[in-house]
């Protein structure tokens, strides 16, 4: 039983996952499946498209910037101090909005999704191959919509 743990930045572990930044800020290692931290640097005008996760729920707690998401039918600008949650099975997209890049804290429960990360960055960097991306993902539960 994990009874307390302390992360440390110079442990985070750091990806580019098609163009956003996602550092592992605490992992599921330390907090024993339960859950991930991560944080996303957004640059302006990129996101994550329609996706569906079946593992796991996300809550996003946007620090900076404003970032565009749709959660089923509900579009909602979040601006610096907005959360969104996005619970599993229900489809849901962001994207950083207006004219410059939005940064968020991503929890993740249960934490299973860093290691998708980390294959989703050692694709070649460049335009995706969307068909790859889509493979890795469903490995996951997660499919685009």
């Amino acid at each position: 039983m994990i009874t307390h743990v302390v992360a440390h930045p110079a442990e985070a572990r750091r990806f580019d996952v098609l163009g956003i930044g996602h550092t592992v800020l605490m992992s599921r290692s330390a907090t024993g499946d339960g859950l991930s931290l991560v944080r996303l640097d957004v640059p302006a005008g990129l996101g994550i498209p329609r996706h569906v996760h079946t593992r796991e729920d996300e809550v996003f707690h946007v620090l900076a910037g404003t970032l565009e998401f749709t959660v089923a039918d509900l579009s909602v600008a979040a601006a610096c101090g907005t959360t969104v949650f996005a619970p599993r099975d229900v489809p849901h997209s962001f994207r950083a909005s207006g004219n410059g890049p939005a940064s968020a804290l991503v929890f993740v429960t249960p934490g299973n999704i860093e290691t998708m990360f980390e294959e989703l960055s050692r694709l070649p960097s460049g335009p995706p191959d969307l068909e790859r991306v889509g493979q890795i993902c469903r490995r996951y539960g997660i499919s685009f919509v």
